[in-house]
C-alpha cells in the first residue's frame, strides 16, 4: 500500500495526533492551541516531513 503525503486539510488530525497527552510527551512540542500548532503544520508540510 503507497504512503499518501499529508496536505493542509489533514491539520485537524495531526494536531490531535500531535497534541494527544499519550504522544505529546514524545514529541517536540509542547501542547498548544490549534492557532499556535497551524504555522508550525505548515513548515512541517512544506519541509516534506508528513
Amino acid at each position: 500500500m503507497p504512503l499518501i503525503a499529508a496536505t493542509a486539510n489533514d491539520l485537524d488530525f495531526f494536531y490531535q495526533l500531535y497534541m494527544h497527552p499519550k504522544n505529546n510527551i514524545w514529541l517536540l512540542y509542547a501542547a498548544m492551541p490549534p492557532d499556535k500548532f497551524r504555522p508550525i503544520y505548515a513548515d512541517l508540510l512544506a519541509k516534506g516531513v508528513l
